[in-house]
């Protein structure tokens, strides 16, 4: 007869083939990322409260102050306290991120001496960003700091919705145009404030139809604050925001979890991408800018911006145009100035940034996160990663959001995901092995 732990270490080791991690990381499961301190624990989730408020660009390197960036430097102080709970795993994804990294410094020392500075800023702006991918996905192992971040993350950005839409005076700003107008809070761009609340209405709807929290008054929570972000969406008149929404929320409709649940969670997704849908067709600001995208083909000049970015891709196909360099290369095509302009697409800007060479490794380690991803639906978050990381995706292609703080916690979400999914194979298991009789 064989013994319940070696049916145990059997189904590890098959199971651990089959997802391309090490036996011994199935084993331990969460007990590697049990033991947080109190204090990294407090420090990251305020800091994760404090980055819907955070508008600047480039991050923890911005020249400009900002309670986020505070926060940011004081979090990773803390988790110089307990490095063997911050960086005890290093995944194999930020190799490739490093690897963009190195491109870019190495394209950056054949630049102009006028570029340097903003260069430098924005090289350690993106070190401290994969660091922080780092960090978080180590503490993200303990799924209760996973569901703390995304409740913490929807509350912030429903607050800061409220704050946009009761107008107050010093924050809120509108700005009216022939046909519409569009509202933003502390200066932010709109369209950028638009995905940290869609990106904050994928999370909710997540909450609410995954079983996540263990408490009904998150839930309740949650559903009361929905409306208010989906309102501030439709107030920034973004369609980079109504659109990579509708692609997050879309993902649920995927089939995740016990079968009984299955029918349940696709119904309820369809009536709320449905709903949504509803809304910012009858909104007169969105439908109006929809409309002159659909009928007149206007693009707020992307589609020019886009022209010019990809003749300059075939042009420098491998190397790019060196960072901070094609800015004003791009700017000076499309407007003829030359003072710089991003073409407003994650993927065309690291093409022209550094070529092919310096975007695989990074295109390759958003890839391996969709990956980690999908395989997470098995897990306890279901289709919650997926859909905030395709909401983020998807927005990069209208907007440049590779230095802002959400898009690594995302990361960083959906590379834990795969570990939940570990841990909750490996608890199922154990529980389903039968005791050895004293007979």
């Amino acid at each position: 007869m064989v013994s319940p732990s070696r049916l145990i270490k059997a189904q590890v080791r098959d199971t651990s083939d089959q997802l391309g991690v090490t036996p011994r990381k199935l084993e331990l499961g969460s007990e590697l990322s049990s033991g947080i301190p109190r204090m990294i624990r407090w420090t990251f989730l305020v800091f994760v409260f404090s980055v819907p408020f955070d508008s600047t660009t480039f991050g923890f390197m911005s020249p400009s102050l900002s309670l986020a960036k505070l926060l940011g430097f004081l979090f990773f102080a803390s988790c110089l306290t307990s490095p063997r709970k911050c960086f005890s795993r290093l995944p194999h994804v930020i190799w490739w991120f490093f690897g963009y990294l190195l491109i870019f410094l190495f394209s950056s020392l054949f630049s102009s001496e006028f570029f340097l500075q903003n260069i430098l800023i924005k090289f350690l702006t993106r070190l401290q960003l994969i660091l922080l991918l780092w960090v978080a996905y180590n503490l993200m192992q303990e799924e209760e700091i996973t569901k703390n971040t995304l409740l913490i993350y929807t509350v912030s950005s429903s607050l800061l919705a409220l704050v946009m839409l009761a107008g107050v005076a010093g924050f809120s700003e509108v700005t009216e145009y022939e046909t519409f107008t569009r509202t933003t809070v502390f200066g932010e761009d709109p369209n950028m404030l638009a995905v940290k609340m869609a990106l904050a209405v994928v999370m909710g709807i997540g909450i609410v139809l995954h079983k996540i929290n263990h408490h009904s008054w998150e839930k309740i929570l949650v559903i009361a604050l929905l409306p208010s972000l989906i309102v501030g969406i439709l107030a920034t008149g973004s369609r980079t925001g109504a659109a990579s929404l509708i692609i997050g929320s879309a993902v649920y409709l995927l089939p995740s979890g016990r079968a009984r649940r299955k029918i349940t969670t696709i119904v309820l997704a369809f009536f709320s991408l449905i709903a949504l849908v509803y809304i910012v067709a009858h909104d007169s600001s969105s439908s109006s800018r929809w409309s002159q995208t659909y009928h007149e083909g206007k693009t707020s000049g992307r589609d020019r911006i886009y022209q010019a970015a990809i003749e300059m891709a075939k042009e420098r196909p491998i190397f790019g145009w060196q960072p901070e360099a094609f800015l004003f290369e791009l700017e000076k095509r499309v407007q003829e100035r030359g003072t710089g302009l991003d073409p407003h697409n994650l993927y065309l800007y690291l093409l022209l940034e550094v070529g092919i060479v310096g975007a695989a490794p990074f295109l390759i380690g958003l890839w391996l996160c969709v990956q980690s991803a999908w395989k997470g639906r098995a897990g306890r978050l279901a289709t919650l990663p997926l859909a905030a990381l395709l909401t983020v995706l998807s927005a990069n292609l209208a907007i440049i959001w590779m230095t802002r703080k959400p898009m690594w916690i995302v990361l960083a979400m959906t590379l834990a995901a795969s570990h939940h999914r570990l841990h909750r194979y490996r608890t199922k298991h154990i529980a389903a092995v039968p005791t050895r009789s004293r007979a």
